[in-house]
């Protein structure tokens, strides 16, 4: 990916962005964006968490598997090296092994159990501000930084759901 898209990826992408700005519902914006990351990275688990910053929250707008991961759930936003890296600076995080997700989930046991062993985090902004982030999750050294680029245009697509 770090050549530039290939014709098929932007093809993908384009029907994706307008089906995405056609959608009328949030819920079906949202179902579109799962597939589509599943189609072009894969996981084992797709979330959405939108940032609530009065309440020092993220509020899970979107799971792929709501035994573990339900709609509605809340995690704390805590001061550390992810949250500078991807709710202020608007940065990729890419977790490549259990020793990454141990450092930055607290329910890491839960998603191992899942076989989930690697983490691609996305931030959606807006008006340069850090507004949610989409997360997918997958096997040991599943993600790594030349996916950064096109999961973030993915995600801007879906900009309109975390507002």
């Amino acid at each position: 990916m770090t050549q530039g898209l290939t014709e098929t990826q932007f093809h993908r992408l384009a029907a994706f962005n307008a089906a995405v700005t056609r959608a009328t519902d949030p819920s079906a914006m949202m179902t579109l964006g799962e597939a589509a990351f599943q189609r072009e990275f894969g996981y084992k688990l797709f979330t959405l968490l939108k940032v609530d910053r009065d309440a020092s929250l993220m509020r899970r707008l979107y799971s792929s598997n709501t035994k573990i991961n339900p709609v509605g759930g809340t995690k704390p936003i805590e001061a550390g090296n992810w949250t500078q890296r991807v709710l202020v600076e608007g940065l990729h995080y890419v977790g490549r092994n259990r020793s990454d997700l141990k450092s930055v989930f607290a329910e890491h046991e839960a998603l191992f159990n899942l076989g989930c062993e690697s983490v691609l985090n996305t931030p959606i902004l807006s008006r340069g501000q850090v507004i949610g982030s989409i997360n997918i999750l997958d096997i040991e050294n599943h993600y790594t930084e030349d996916m950064c680029p096109l999961a973030s245009l993915y995600g801007q697509c879906l900009t309109q759901v975390f507002l």
